[in-house]
């Protein structure tokens, strides 16, 4: 296990959110290239994961949909637990942009972010939404704050910048099916994705 910039060991319970961490990347791309790669390995996972299940997922498939080598996956994530963990954050990071940055998340805001978690976690079969992202959001902090943590203290890569095309909103898509409103409902919405 390796140590974060606070000193816990990744892959291991958080104190500060009492969540689990999932394993993190195990480097940030630097040069535009290197940051298309990554994201064309998280968006083959988000494709492959909707067309076949997170069962199915393979490091061999994941690479080939993507177009780069083994190789190339594994000079940035662990396994495929770490590309999952970076769709989850590109995604929540996204999301919690659209809120007011210093107005403390509503428990409507709180419901409606559990439930994108919860139905990420059944698409990609596992519970990293819950165990992880729901303890920093229930911590009765702002947006920006929560954002704050993912970046320094889960390590996040900031990949909201990069491209104005957002590869995780078929998630969301498919989230919406079972939620109709197909918005996040906080006060004052600046943004739908609708």
């Amino acid at each position: 296990m390796s140590r974060t910039k606070n000193g816990s060991e990744e892959g291991l319970v958080n104190p500060s959110f009492s969540g689990v961490c999932p394993a993190r990347m195990l480097k940030h791309p630097t040069q535009q290239r290197s940051q298309l790669l990554v994201l064309s390995i998280r968006e083959a996972v988000v494709q492959l994961a909707l067309s076949q299940g997170a069962s199915g997922l393979a490091i061999k498939d994941i690479s080939r949909r993507a177009g780069v080598s083994n190789g190339s996956i594994y000079q940035y994530f662990q396994g495929i637990e770490g590309i999952v963990a970076s769709v989850y954050e590109d995604m929540l990071m996204a999301i919690l942009d659209l809120f007011p940055a210093h107005q403390k998340l509503s428990l409507a805001n709180k419901q409606q972010l559990e439930q994108y978690l919860r139905r990420l976690d059944t698409i990609f079969d596992v519970i990293q939404g819950r165990a992880c992202y729901m303890p920093l959001l229930n911590a009765n902090i702002t947006a920006s704050t929560a954002l704050t943590i993912m970046l320094e203290t889960f390590m996040c890569w900031d990949a909201r910048t990069l491209s104005p095309r957002h590869y995780w909103q078929p998630l969301l898509a498919s989230v919406w099916q079972h939620n109709p409103s197909r918005q996040i409902p906080y006060e004052g919405t600046r943004q739908s994705y609708g």
